[in-house]
């Protein structure tokens, strides 16, 4: 059966968009390294990441790295620029992740790729069955939505996910499945309204309140998704729209208004 690529067979070219994803979020590919960095002291962690791309996050360990990517030339080009790393063409939701549990994964990492799937359930649980120690999932559109939004785009060659998802929702299944959680924000290097988020599982649940606090201390802000988003979701609505006006884009919106009302 051929691994389906889906939006990446679209809009992925070439390693360019990853330099520029790269570029848009550096505050928040600084947070990751550095929380990596503590799951295990002398560069020697295990990292187990999915949608890497050509596989540069292998650079942050010499324990080992593998790279589960739906892009054929991104793992082409991974396999030869990174020959130490496993690379693995599949499409993580619907692979018998079980197979990668038991290897002493230090950290799981998935960044910009939940948004992209049908939903965020089964890949935290697919992500629960390699077994890290971590688990980290960043969310590149924030969690500010007041409830989940699954949009299913169709184009001649894939079917595929631009989804937003509310934080306040996914705090009440991460409680309900019983996982030790943390959200970080991490501000957006090209947005003033929104930031990424990171959620930062602690898998095992043995993680200390020292550990906490030591990711406090890069100045990054821990946050919860219950009151806070009921009470913020307005003026950050608000504020979105401020800054489509400022972008010339109100005379499209009151037109879309006023077809509606008719």
């Amino acid at each position: 059966m051929p691994v389906r690529e889906t939006y990446k067979r679209v809009w992925i070219k070439d390693e360019g968009f990853y330099g520029r994803m790269l570029n848009r979020h550096q505050a928040m590919w600084k947070f990751l390294k550095a929380v990596v960095a503590m799951t295990n002291a002398g560069g020697n962690q295990r990292i187990f990441e999915v949608g890497g791309g050509s596989g540069g996050v292998s650079e942050w360990t010499t324990g080992g790295y593998t790279n589960v990517e739906r892009n054929v030339g991104m793992v082409d080009l991974g396999r030869e620029k990174y020959p130490k790393a496993q690379f693995i063409l599949d499409d993580f939701v619907h692979m018998d992740t079980r197979l990668h549990a038991g290897k002493n994964w230090n950290t799981f990492l998935a960044g910009s790729v939940v948004e992209h799937c049908a939903g965020y359930q089964a890949f935290i649980l697919r992500a629960l069955d390699v077994d890290p120690n971590l688990a980290i999932i960043v969310f590149f559109r924030g969690l500010l939505w007041p409830e989940d939004r699954i949009v299913r785009m169709v184009s001649p060659d894939a079917v595929y996910f631009e989804n937003h998802y509310s934080g306040r929702s996914m705090a009440a299944w991460l409680e309900g499945v019983g996982l030790h959680y943390e959200f970080f924000t991490v501000k957006h290097d090209q947005s003033d309204w929104i930031n990424d988020v990171v959620l930062v599982i602690d898998v095992h649940k043995e993680k200390t309140v020292e550990f906490w606090n030591e990711i406090d201390s890069l100045g990054y802000t821990r946050r919860g998704y219950g009151e806070w988003a009921r009470e913020n979701w307005e003026a950050k609505r608000l504020q979105i729209r401020q800054d489509h006006t400022e972008r010339g884009v109100a005379a499209q919106l009151a037109a879309r208004d006023i077809g509606r009302q008719e």
